[in-house]
């Protein structure tokens, strides 16, 4: 997947779920660090949600794919450091 396939896959389920609860998103991409994705609530900013990745493609594909898990309601298993979902429905946990 190359990273127009993996940025219009997160938008296009990133967008309608920032409309409906009212989140941003930052990120931050670098030659020498590892990026990250971050989503969190523009009243209050308590994140929802960071995805780690060595480069944007990876990023992206990992948000849109912990998205997709929040967005179907289903109970995200954090079986690595690489994607996180800091808060759902039932938890109210921030970083």
């Amino acid at each position: 997947m190359g990273f127009e396939e993996a940025y219009d896959k997160f938008h296009a389920i990133y967008d309608p779920l920032s409309k409906e609860y009212g989140w941003l998103m930052r990120s931050k991409f670098s030659l020498y660090e590892e990026g990250y994705i971050e989503i969190y609530e523009a009243d209050t900013r308590k994140h929802i949600l960071r995805a780690n990745g060595t480069d944007e493609i990876e990023c992206y594909m990992r948000a849109a794919a912990a998205l997709e898990i929040y967005r179907k309601g289903e109970k995200y298993e954090r079986d690595n450091r690489n994607v996180q979902i800091l808060r759902t429905e039932e938890s109210d946990c921030s970083a």
